[in-house]
């Protein structure tokens, strides 16, 4: 599926077209986003790993109504961030 479907599925508001290109071009997806031609598309399973696209460290679940979470000082290390 293209990512604006896969947005409009998850989000009651979704991010626009170009903050979910910069989260692909990231790599903040898990599995990860393929690029054919000018257009990414994206497993319906896929799972936001960091919303993290303006600094605010959240970690959005895999269940579409749970709300975002800080990460831990551990977690953000498990991901290599920076303190």
């Amino acid at each position: 599926m293209t990512l604006a479907e896969w947005g409009a599925m998850r989000f009651t508001t979704p991010p626009s077209a170009y903050v979910l290109r910069q989260l692909c071009r990231r790599g903040l997806f898990d599995p990860p986003v393929e690029k054919i031609g000018r257009t990414w598309y994206i497993r319906e399973d896929a799972v936001l790993l960091t919303a993290d696209a303006r600094g605010h460290d959240l970690e959005v679940s895999g269940d579409p109504g749970a709300p975002p979470r800080r990460l831990t000082l551990v977690e953000k290390l498990k991901l290599g961030g920076a303190i």
